[in-house]
């Protein structure tokens, strides 16, 4: 208790406030890239090298800063857009708070040249960890170029906070494309170490920029949403039923067009999918939310991502209301309950020209889904037989005496189309469809890939897949396992791979609806798990995503081909995930349920 109370330093104050702001690199570029939004430009380049963590320069045409305005710019609380304290609630730009460069500046080193429209020249300011070192005239083009280096000099135990230079860009990277996304007017690029990443072009509409931005195959998989009101709107754009992700990132949420993370849009979401996908899964969503500015308090964070609702209740079932009515437009569709039609790509077969990097042009007809055409035309003939009357497989890990218990059972109907029942002596035996064939297909992809790596199948017709860059460079990173894995692909143009084999057992997938899955479990895996450990969670995923669906409809004849399949597959109490397979309900537990 004997210490005094002090006020701490300007610089030492501004060094910690600076944590709450610039977390990463990615902060840096997400500040600037909004402040050029807000500067009205219509071109914006961002330069990164080793993942940010050595420099980033943002040059932007907007308006650029008066030579007078120049110093204040970087001092605290400095802003253009708050003049009284009513003006935060009607704020519908990006910066306002006044951290942002003063925020940078306290932990790097910035050169900034910045010019305004008709002026003769330029100005140039340098900053060092807060101190202005050097302010002069300067040639330059219209518009401002920051660029920021030595970052966290002065605080580097925050340095050693950050990740590797692949994940500091990958980070990078989705803060410009969450801002691209948001203003399909403005021409976006990225270059890492001087070479081009994203390039993306001045589009007329959103479906176009989500297209070049995210990849066409969600651009694809995804159907329009618009919902007027009179208190707020909501444009956006939702993924079909059938296209799902393995975590929520897919989900992106815009609020008087600023990015913001909100549990109530994201629970408005998955309220509005609710017994139309699997459990554990995710849609795809990007959702533009405009309401008026006293409605919402964007002043909650200071990095401005998190917003709080004047009446949540009431934005919450605009949203779950809106995104509900267009999905059951598609659930309506007699189609839409065929399962072959669970996996139809829209356009598959439509010719289609793509360039490659230095090469001639080529011209492939892409070909996707149920209708994918192979060298081995076998697998066409089968691709609706779900299961093969066949033994899978043999013991393994020496379990054995389960013989035909599951054949033996008496199949006696379906509950909620997903829970098969069967009678046995003395018992209800429920098997969980997906469950079962889950465990049935991770045994097989298992032992392939111990045994003799696993089968892979080579398309007649080879398949373009063009990713976001998020996506894109763990792939790359990744090649060598995905051919162990069964999968040939190699680089194609940017952000975009050809894939020229598949494995055989999963040929009846869509390339482009599992693959962000599989991408996204290497990423968490990481490269340090062990290859046995990384090839079981693949098979696990790949067993997810081919085994027969909740609500499908099997013929008796498959279903007697699941049961012997699960005779003979090892470990059938539980699919990969842990989930049980079946249960047994025997009289004794019958009685007691019903108090005899």
């Amino acid at each position: 208790m004997g210490q005094k109370i002090q006020v701490m330093a300007e610089e030492l104050a501004g060094r910690i406030a600076a944590g709450e702001v610039v977390e990463r690199p990615a902060s840096i570029v997400k500040e600037l890239v909004e402040n050029a939004i807000d500067a009205g430009a219509t071109e914006i380049v961002v330069d990164l090298e080793k993942g940010g963590k050595k420099s980033i320069r943002v040059t932007d045409n907007g308006c650029g800063i008066e030579r007078e305005q120049v110093e204040i710019a970087f001092q605290r609380n400095a802003t253009s857009k708050i003049y009284e304290f009513e003006d935060i609630y009607r704020i519908r730009s990006f910066g306002f708070r006044g951290e942002a460069l003063y925020s940078i500046a306290s932990i790097s080193e910035v050169e900034m040249y910045t010019k305004i429209a008709g002026a003769v020249t330029g100005s140039r300011i340098v900053v060092e960890n807060g101190i202005i070192k050097e302010i002069s005239d300067a040639g330059c083009p219209q518009g401002t170029s920051l660029r920021i280096s030595r970052i966290f000099a002065a605080t580097p135990v925050r340095m050693k906070f950050l990740k590797a230079d692949s994940t500091e860009l990958g980070h990078c990277i989705d803060a410009v494309v969450r801002c691209a996304l948001a203003n399909p007017t403005i021409k976006v690029s990225v270059n890492v170490n001087k070479k081009s990443v994203l390039a993306v072009p001045r589009t007329g509409s959103y479906a176009e920029r989500i297209s070049l931005v995210l990849g066409d195959h969600v651009e694809r998989e995804t159907v329009s949403v618009e919902h007027p009101g009179t208190a707020m709107e909501l444009i956006g754009f939702v993924s079909r039923p059938r296209f799902t992700l393995s975590n929520g990132r897919g989900m992106m949420f815009y609020v008087n067009g600023r990015y913001v993370r909100d549990s109530l849009l994201h629970n408005a979401i998955m309220s509005a999918y609710r017994r139309l996908i699997e459990p554990r899964r995710y849609p795809s969503a990007i959702i533009f939310l405009d309401l008026p500015a006293g409605e919402v308090d964007i002043n909650v964070h200071p990095t401005k991502r998190e917003v709080r609702f004047k009446n949540p209740s009431m934005v919450f079932e605009f949203i779950t209301h809106a995104i509900a009515n267009t999905l059951s437009v598609l659930t309506s569709d007699k189609k839409s309950h065929d399962p072959s039609s669970f996996y139809e790509l829209p356009g598959a077969g439509e010719g289609n020209v793509v360039k490659g990097d230095g090469e001639k042009d080529r011209r492939y007809t892409i070909a996707a889904g149920p209708d994918k055409k192979m060298f081995t035309e076998r697998h066409a003939a089968e691709k609706h037989v779900l299961f093969r009357s066949a033994p899978l497989l043999g013991e393994i890990n020496g379990e054995s005496g389960k013989e035909s218990y599951f054949s033996s059972l008496h199949y006696i109907g379906r509950v909620s189309g997903t829970y098969l029942l069967f009678t046995a002596p003395d018992a209800i035996v429920v098997i969980d469809q997906h469950a079962a064939h889950e465990r049935i297909l991770f045994e097989k992809l298992r032992r392939q890939l111990m045994e003799a790596g696993m089968e892979s199948q080579r398309l007649l017709l080879p398949e373009l897949l063009t990713l976001s860059p998020a996506l894109y460079a763990p792939l790359i990173d990744h090649l060598q396992i995905l051919n162990e894995l069964g999968f040939e692909v190699e680089p194609y143009g940017p952000h975009t791979v050809i894939v020229k084999s598949i494995p055989t057992l999963f040929s009846h997938l869509p390339i482009s609806i599992i693959m962000p899955d599989i991408i996204d479990e290497l990423v968490k895996s990481g490269k340090s798990m062990q290859i046995e450990a990384l090839r079981d969670t693949i098979a696990a995923l790949l067993a997810c995503r081919g085994a027969v669906k909740a609500g499908e409809s099997l013929t008796e004849a498959e279903i007697a081909g699941l049961c012997r399949d699960l005779d003979d597959a090892p470990y059938s109490t539980n699919c990969p995930h842990g989930r049980p397979v079946f249960i047994i309900m025997n009289n004794a537990e019958l009685e007691r349920l019903f108090k005899r």
